[in-house]
């Protein structure tokens, strides 16, 4: 059985380390605060000593909250617990020089490296169809594919650093998006136009995504918590 440490419990990577469980994969979970490894179900293992969920590891899931975080955990690795890890994964949002530094300590230190961020928010994560941006070489990502199958659809874009480029390049379309639904919103609701009977009538359309319906409707109903991590 494939064994996956998994760094994160946040909302992103809570749902993400439980797929992965599900798909029949031993799954250890690691978090920097331990109390976000209570309540998680019983087909996730749960170790509060780092070393002890990386040790013999043939993936590691990276899923902190930044690359600083991840720095820091990189920097604590002893050699003989570096020498156990077959594959260091960055799923993660870190910056492109970042992924790229990474990839050259991991790769010194006989480790194989994809960074592989992903989009699509805790909706996403929890129905295994989050987007996956991957970048490094063929032959690792070939041998690695299995564990994104449980998370959603995965594309090899290009070298190390690749994946987070695209996921700026996603951040972008994103944000502009977003801005130009709540223009809408604004609109209509200083229109005294239903949002929601608008935001159906445009569904299939050429204006249509899921920013529209996603965070249109979260607009309308004033719910501006967080969608990820």
């Amino acid at each position: 059985m494939l064994v996956i440490a998994f760094l994160g419990m946040g909302k992103m990577g809570r749902p993400m380390a439980y797929n992965l469980a599900s798909a029949g994969f031993r799954v250890r979970c690691w978090n920097r605060t331990p109390e976000k490894l209570k309540g998680l179900p019983s087909i996730m293992e749960t170790h509060e000593d780092l070393r002890m969920t990386l040790t013999g590891a043939d993936v590691v899931i990276s899923m902190l909250s930044d690359g600083s975080a991840t720095k820091k955990v990189i920097s604590k690795l002893e050699n003989k617990v570096l020498s156990s890890v077959k594959t260091w994964v960055e799923m993660a949002s870190v910056l492109p020089q970042e992924a790229i530094d990474q990839s050259v300590f991991f790769k010194n230190n006989n480790v194989a490296y994809l960074d592989a961020p992903v989009s699509g928010g805790t909706v996403a994560a929890n129905n295994k169809n989050l987007a996956i941006m991957v970048g490094g070489e063929d032959d690792i990502y070939q041998e690695t594919i299995k564990i994104f199958e449980p998370l959603g659809k995965s594309v090899l874009v290009g070298p190390c650093g690749a994946g987070q480029l695209a996921k700026l390049a996603n951040q972008a379309i994103v944000g502009i998006t977003i801005g130009a639904v709540a223009e809408a919103v604004l609109l209509l609701e200083r229109g005294g136009v239903n949002v929601d009977f608008v935001r159906k009538a445009l569904s299939g359309g050429f204006a249509d995504s899921a920013i529209l319906q996603q965070h249109g409707k979260r607009m309308s109903e004033r719910n501006f918590e967080a969608g990820g991590s």
